[in-house]
């Protein structure tokens, strides 16, 4: 049963760019991707038309380059075909002792846009993974006297924000069916009863067995993953999460919180003689110890026999842990203990009525905390504060109708739930009776709602204020 996560927005900050020296500057030609799948559509493969050579090497360039970071040299008709002559904008990069750069092993990193003229980058005051898309690299000689050392030149393009609307996602999403595959399947419909009609874009990838996997070139930097797939009804599955080859995560995927089936105006946990299914994606997540740097080979690799479904995949950068705030009190010290699998309801009810009767915030540090039961919120005036979404997890143990979530009561005010993630054991909608809400009641006056990641529960249509992103 899949929900909702609430992410906050973030601002776009500016960068000033100081331009630099580059051979020339060159008109663009129409863009050869596009040639590419224009003959791709008609029945011909590139070199059918448009050859595209490199015009200082003379070698050949692979249609589907991204030629974003090349200047375009010029072209000739020979005989049917056009010869499209580039040049690569790292040949016309100039290093300077003056410009920072980073260290990757033992490799210097320096950064510029793919603009026409390409803009130095710094270091210190640039916010690449927030304003720019990475483009790709190359290598640079720089003659230091007798010696040659060789850089890395990563060109990143300026994020576009055209749209007046909506908010500035914090992660990037990468399409599974636009991966590298290896044993895998592009999946794809419109048909109502297919699975695909529930993924993005009506299309997903499928790991058909064991050592089945997808791979993608990381865009920007993170050590946030999330993961939307979908297994079939009753199954589970497992993949490995690798980095340039080294196993970082392992992810154990699930059914049991989606497929329900519909018949008519009903809805069943089980398929019927005449159901539909429905509601068969889900999502999992892990904070990785290590950071992905833009540039890196993201492999996900199916470890099990289970046919797996895998939408999509977003990497984001998590937030700093957030530390006890003054003027609080921890759940911790009532009693409750992170990731013991004990029940920590009694610990939380107790730090709310300490907080109320003495004007503190509760908070919930990083770990796994467990309720078997709805926690009711009867006090004005408190705030439950977690140290991020990434890090602090609720986790409501009962599957029985009513069983869980917060309960704000009638006649509280000025509550705020903040910083945590939620889920529970919740897999059946009971006749759309379950009464199993994240938050529920009548809210009061000035609730607030902020940096919550909500799976596997309801979430209450009154809540309409709150920056909801729908998955």
């Amino acid at each position: 049963m899949k929900l909702n996560k609430i992410l906050y927005s973030s601002l776009l900050l500016g960068v000033t760019l100081a331009p630099i020296a580059t051979t020339s500057v060159h008109a663009l030609s129409p863009n050869p991707n596009e040639d590419y799948k224009t003959a791709q559509k008609a029945g011909l493969l590139p070199h059918d038309k448009v050859i595209n050579k490199d015009a200082r090497t003379g070698d050949t360039i692979n249609p589907d380059t991204n030629f974003k970071l090349y200047w375009f040299a010029g072209e000739k008709q020979q005989g049917d075909q056009t010869i499209r002559k580039w040049n690569n904008k790292a040949d016309g990069i100039y290093i300077t002792k003056d410009m920072q750069y980073s260290t990757e092993g033992k490799t210097k990193v320096v950064n510029f846009t793919t603009d026409d003229v390409p803009q130095y980058l710094p270091e210190s005051t640039t916010h690449f993974t927030q304003d720019y898309n990475y483009e790709g690299e190359d290598w640079v000689p720089v003659w230091n006297t007798e010696t040659k050392e060789l850089y890395t030149v990563r060109f990143w393009s300026k994020k576009s924000n055209t749209s007046p609307y909506g908010a500035t996602a914090a992660y990037t999403r990468y399409d599974a069916t636009k991966a590298v595959l290896h044993n895998a399947t592009v999946k794809d419909s419109t048909n109502l009863e297919s699975t695909a009609i529930e993924a993005s874009n009506h299309s997903y990838t499928e790991l058909n067995g064991n050592k089945s996997a997808i791979d993608f070139k990381a865009t920007t930097s993170g050590n946030g993953l999330t993961t939307r797939f979908t297994v079939p009804d009753g199954q589970t599955g497992t993949v490995d999460v690798k980095v340039n080859g080294k196993k970082v995560a392992s992810l154990d995927l699930q059914s049991k919180w989606a497929w329900q089936y519909v018949d008519g105006d009903k809805v069943y946990d089980n398929a019927t003689s005449s159901s539909k299914a429905r509601f068969r994606f889900d999502e999992v997540h892990t904070l990785l110890k290590d950071t992905i740097k833009a540039g890196d080979t993201v492999t996900i690799e199916n470890t099990s026999s289970t046919r797996i479904g895998i939408d999509f995949i977003e990497l984001e950068q998590a937030p700093e842990i957030i530390s006890q705030p003054e003027n609080s009190i921890s759940i911790t010290d009532k009693g409750a203990v992170a990731n013991d699998g004990k029940d920590d309801s009694k610990a939380l009810e107790d730090a709310l009525y300490e907080a109320s009767v003495t004007g503190k915030n509760v908070y919930i540090p990083a770990g796994t905390f467990t309720f078997d039961k709805k926690i009711a919120i009867f006090r004005s005036n408190v705030k439950i504060q977690g140290a991020g979404m990434w890090y602090t997890n609720l986790q409501f143990t009962s599957d029985k109708e009513n069983g869980g979530g917060f309960s704000i009561e009638q006649g509280t005010n000025n509550v705020e739930f903040s910083d945590f993630y939620m889920s529970s054991n919740l897999t059946s909608r009971y006749n759309e009776k379950a009464q199993y809400k994240a938050f529920a009641g009548p809210m009061g006056q000035n609730a607030k709602f902020n940096n919550l990641w909500i799976e596997h529960l309801s979430v209450d249509s009154g809540l309409v204020t709150m920056l909801v992103h729908l998955i």
